[in-house]
């Protein structure tokens, strides 16, 4: 799968899962530097094959209580 279509559906289930769907919420938070990710925005990351790696898990971390 490559980084794009691998991005496409991290950015999917982040809206559905984590943010119920809020578009606008999910918009401000993919340009927000987290420092979790190292200070990275969740954009600059969709950007990369490794940088989706470090995301889905993030987002895992996220869905299963990982993070607060």
């Amino acid at each position: 799968m490559d980084s794009d279509q691998k991005a496409k559906e991290l950015f999917e289930d982040v809206l559905r899962n984590l943010f119920d769907g809020d578009k606008q919420l999910l918009r401000r938070w993919l340009e927000t530097p987290v420092p979790a990710l190292a200070g990275e925005s969740p954009k600059t990351l969709m950007g990369t094959p490794t940088g989706c790696e470090v995301l889905e898990r993030y987002f895992k971390k996220l869905k299963y209580g990982d993070y607060s």
